[in-house]
C-alpha cells in the first residue's frame, strides 16, 4: 500500500488515480471497528492511515450519530448499531450492517495477510 494525503490507498496499477477512495475515512474507520470492537486508538489511526486525534474524531462522530455504542469496562470495548442507515438522501433505506458484511469479507482476509497499515 502507498499513503496518499494521509489515507491508505491500495497500489493498483488498473487505477491511474489514487487520489480518491469510495470509503470516507468515517467508513474506513467504522469497517475497521467493526473488525475488531476492541481496538485502540493507535492501532485504529494506523489502520485506516490517519492520526490519532482524527480517529478520536472520528469515532465521537460515530457514536453521537449512533453508529457505533462505545461500552466502558476493563479496556474500550465497541459495538456496531447495524440498523443504523447510512446518511446520504441516495442510499438512507440502507443498513450498516449488511454493507459491513460485504465489505468485511475481503477486508478481513487483506489485514490477516498484513496489507492494511504496511
Amino acid at each position: 500500500m502507498q499513503r496518499v494525503s494521509g489515507d491508505l490507498r491500495l497500489s493498483c496499477p488498473m487505477h491511474a488515480n489514487p487520489d480518491w477512495l469510495f470509503l470516507t475515512n468515517h467508513g474506513s474507520v467504522l469497517l475497521t471497528i467493526a473488525g475488531d470492537p476492541t481496538i485502540g486508538g493507535s492501532e485504529l489511526a494506523r489502520i485506516t492511515g490517519i492520526d490519532e486525534q482524527t480517529a478520536e474524531e472520528i469515532v465521537a462522530d460515530l457514536v453521537s450519530e449512533g453508529y457505533v455504542v462505545r461500552r466502558q469496562g476493563p479496556g474500550i470495548r465497541y459495538e456496531i448499531n447495524r440498523n443504523a442507515h447510512l446518511r446520504h438522501p441516495l442510499f438512507q433505506d440502507v443498513e450498516v450492517g449488511p454493507l459491513l458484511d460485504a465489505l468485511q469479507r475481503n477486508g478481513t482476509r487483506q489485514r490477516r495477510r498484513g496489507l492494511a497499515g504496511a
